[in-house]
């Protein structure tokens, strides 16, 4: 499975528990869960968690 996080899932998934932490902890314990990216969702995410 290929997975993208939206920005806001992604800091909800480091910060709170629940769904988007179920698929943050998805990617790291499953090998056939692949997170995707790209530079702007990235830019973004470091943007966000600069605040």
């Amino acid at each position: 499975m290929r997975l993208v996080l939206d920005t806001n899932v992604a800091v909800a998934g480091l910060l709170w528990h629940g769904a988007p932490r179920q698929l943050l902890d998805r990617t790291i314990d499953d090998e056939t869960v692949e997170f995707y990216s790209s530079p702007a969702l990235m830019d973004e995410l470091t943007n966000t968690l600069g605040y």
